[in-house]
């Protein structure tokens, strides 16, 4: 959809929102990581399918532990084969480093940082997952400093989304972009002046409206598409 229909489809609220992000109308922004910033999904799809034979690289990960869901549901294997592997693989150190960045979520957040916008990377990866959050934002996103880079300190669980949830609160930002509609109904509970983009890529739009959340269905390319005419100029840093 074009970016001017897609525009007329938004509440006066949700416009709002679409213009601050166009204008850098705000002091301090939160950037989820996996799906958000990189695109985490390639990787994983990409040895998952080695190891198990499937096709799922065209697939949109729409909910957790989603290609174990599919594996199973094809007959390809049990869930609980299928979820150690895709567990194993969302929390490599060696596949995460290997991750690419969405060229516009990249050249956005580097526009933000020359406007002097705050920025926070806020994960809810596991904390054993700490240092390689560490150099993959630092080499890519290297204008977010490190000491805004939140990871958990919870080395024990698979993904800490409280830990998320309560930097947010902590934080207090104007603006928060996520692609995962529980993390962000989450944060919604939790606060009262935060607004909110959600990256929806592919998923079912019913799981999240509210006034104070503005939704792109088509993801990273859409965010680049609304926000183009501010990024002509930008050139990210070589990789």
């Amino acid at each position: 959809m074009p970016p001017q229909l897609f525009e007329e489809t938004l509440s006066i609220n949700q416009r709002v929102l679409l213009n601050d992000l166009r204008n850098f109308n705000y002091k301090k922004i939160v950037w989820d990581l996996d799906d958000t910033l990189g695109d985490t999904q390639d990787v994983v799809k990409e040895i998952f399918d080695k190891a198990l034979k499937t096709n799922y690289k065209k697939r949109i990960i729409d909910e957790f532990d989603g290609l174990s869901r599919w594996a199973a549901e094809d007959g390809i294997t049990s869930y609980e084969i299928a979820r150690a592997l895709e567990a194993q693989l969302w929390t490599s150190r060696i596949l995460l480093a290997r991750v690419l960045p969405y060229p516009e979520m990249q050249k956005y957040s580097s526009k933000a940082a020359e406007k002097r916008k705050v920025q926070y990377i806020v994960t809810s990866r596991t904390g054993r997952l700490e240092q390689v959050t560490l150099d993959w934002s630092g080499l890519l996103y290297p204008w977010i400093p490190p000491k805004n880079i939140k990871v958990t300190a919870n080395k024990d669980v698979r993904y800490d989304a409280d830990h998320k949830t309560n930097t947010i609160v902590e934080l207090d930002p104007d603006i928060v972009v996520d692609d995962d509609p529980k993390h962000i109904h989450m944060a919604l509970k939790a606060t009262t002046r935060t607004r909110f983009v959600w990256l929806a890529l592919g998923q079912d739009l019913r799981k999240l409206q509210h006034e104070r959340v503005l939704i792109l269905p088509g993801g990273p390319e859409q965010f680049g598409l609304l926000m183009s005419h501010n990024l002509i100029d930008t050139i990210p840093p070589a990789l």
